[in-house]
């Protein structure tokens, strides 16, 4: 009888190892698959901050407050912060700039909340003449829940470009 019960927690005892090296695999798996979750969701948030601000800012017109909608900067910062709301993106997270188009020089950098600098130089009566564009450059951070992994407060920046939407008249 007693050599029953011997066997009987030998088999136990196999069980319970064989569970702590198996759940280790799994929670390693686990906890891979939400972190790589998360670090796509936060960098999808980045890229449509960066994308949304800069369509907020490439339209020609007058917005609520009275101001153009490319130099009402706070405008622009806010719609970046409103898409990426969960990142608690700061001024110095939003870079807005403006060119006259691709592989030209930056021309202006907003950094208050109107900058009257900027002004439309396109004119649609002259043969090639210059697109205005705007550049917004949102920087985000990935932080880890488990803050011992090599990528832990990885960041993120992406740069959204688009031309300046210009009055046209339609004859």
């Amino acid at each position: 009888m007693l050599r029953k019960q011997v066997v009987k927690h030998r088999f136990q005892a196999q069980a319970l190892i064989e569970f702590a090296l198996v759940i280790m695999l799994l929670l390693t798996l686990i906890f891979g698959i939400l972190e790589g979750g998360r670090l796509l969701f936060i960098y999808g948030a980045v890229v449509n901050a960066s994308r949304e601000a800069a369509r907020y800012g490439s339209v020609e017109g007058y917005n609520e407050a009275g101001n153009l909608y490319y130099q009402d900067c706070a405008a622009i910062r806010n719609t970046a912060r409103r898409v990426a709301f969960f990142q608690n993106l700061q001024d110095s997270d939003i870079v807005i700039q403006y060119d006259t188009g691709p592989g030209t020089a930056i021309v202006d950098t907003c950094t208050g909340s109107v900058d009257t600098g900027v002004k439309i130089t396109y004119n649609p009566d002259v043969a090639n003449s210059p697109r205005d564009r705007i550049i917004v450059t949102v920087k985000g951070k990935f932080t880890t829940v488990v803050r011992n992994l090599p990528f832990n407060n990885m960041l993120i920046n992406k740069t959204s470009e688009r031309t300046i939407i210009g009055i046209t008249e339609l004859k």
